[in-house]
């Protein structure tokens, strides 16, 4: 995961969930997995999504593109 090559339009990066305004429901749910932080991909691809943008996110198996 070194190599991580990120591309994106859009300038926001979320490095933890608070930040990002989840739904309450949502981030326990994210805490009870035991998630702390997002992963590098979910730091720049959730929110776009969440946000109702059009998103191609790709990222190598094991990057934590659904979960980790």
């Amino acid at each position: 995961m070194n190599n991580l090559k990120v591309e994106t339009n859009y300038d926001k990066i979320y490095t933890n969930f608070d930040d990002m305004e989840l739904n309450d429901n949502l981030k326990k749910g994210i805490y009870a997995y035991g998630w702390e932080n997002p992963s590098k991909i979910q730091e720049i691809g959730i929110m776009p999504v969440i946000n109702g943008k059009d998103c191609i996110i790709q990222a190598q198996s094991g990057t934590g593109k659904t979960g980790r």
